[in-house]
């Protein structure tokens, strides 16, 4: 059986879940959704997966963008993904209308809780608590193969009930719709080296170097990549951040995602 799994991520969650997976799923192939990568699932392909991280209650820009350009065979088994931080809400219903304007059914979804990384709102959670979160990944993701491989039908993964509901059908799009400027709230301190790696990580090319410093475009997907992956946490977005850590996950090296 082939086994495709598509998976998005900034700070590495997404991309753990995805590689814990394809350990779990024999033969399975990782492909990241990155700006113009080819959005056909070809014959032969048995399965496929959107592994995504969870943005204003719903999935990424470049995570929609991907499914509402998506095309596969019929009676390929599709499912999804979420990781989220604490708010799953609707965000696999979503996915799933939009996969749905594809003519692709979403057979079945899933939720992985992992510790959040919007350092403009939060701190880093405690090393226990992600500890904590780490260990039920692994659980979680079994839980996910086993369907995977018996092409189980599931219901929509959601948490928050009828409020999550809400928040994913009124407030998602028109929050998403402003987020490619999201990039206008990064400032860079003196500490910064030029060392680049902030533009390396950027999913969409869109952070640059001008004289050794960073600059930002309006094609910002708030993935936080350039916030968090920065050696020397030079960058800042609004007054919360200069205080608080910064996060990746432990088993994602900062390489893995540097752009192609």
């Amino acid at each position: 059986m082939k086994h495709l799994i598509y998976w998005f991520s900034g700070t590495g969650n997404s991309l753990a879940v995805a590689k814990d997976l394809a350990a779990k799923l024999d033969g399975a192939e990782l492909r990241e959704i990155r700006a113009g990568v080819p959005a056909s699932i070809e014959d032969g392909a048995e399965t496929f997966g959107i592994v995504y991280p969870v943005y204003c209650w719903g999935p990424p820009n470049i995570v929609a963008e991907f499914a509402r350009r998506l095309t596969a065979a019929n009676g390929t088994y599709a499912y999804a993904v979420a990781v989220y931080g604490g708010m799953l809400a609707g965000s696999n219903a979503t996915l799933k209308r939009f996969l749905g304007e594809r003519g692709i059914p979403l057979t079945a979804s899933f939720g992985v809780h992992l510790p959040g990384n919007y350092m403009p709102l939060y701190d880093v959670a405690p090393e226990k608590k992600r500890a904590a979160l780490y260990e039920k990944e692994n659980a979680a993701v079994e839980r996910i193969a086993r369907a995977v491989r018996s092409k189980r039908t599931t219901r929509i993964a959601r948490n928050l009930g009828l409020l999550g509901r809400y928040l994913s059908s009124k407030k998602y799009a028109p929050m998403m719709a402003q987020i490619r400027f999201a990039a206008t709230t990064f400032t860079v301190d003196d500490t910064c080296t030029g060392c680049g790696v902030c533009a390396r990580v950027c999913p969409v090319g869109n952070v640059t170097l001008a004289s050794g410093r960073p600059q930002w475009d309006t094609r910002c997907e708030s993935c936080l990549a350039c916030l968090n992956w920065c050696p020397t946490a030079s960058i800042q977005s609004g007054a919360k951040t200069k205080e608080h850590g910064r996060y990746h996950h432990p088993e994602v090296a900062v390489a893995e995602l540097f752009r192609r």
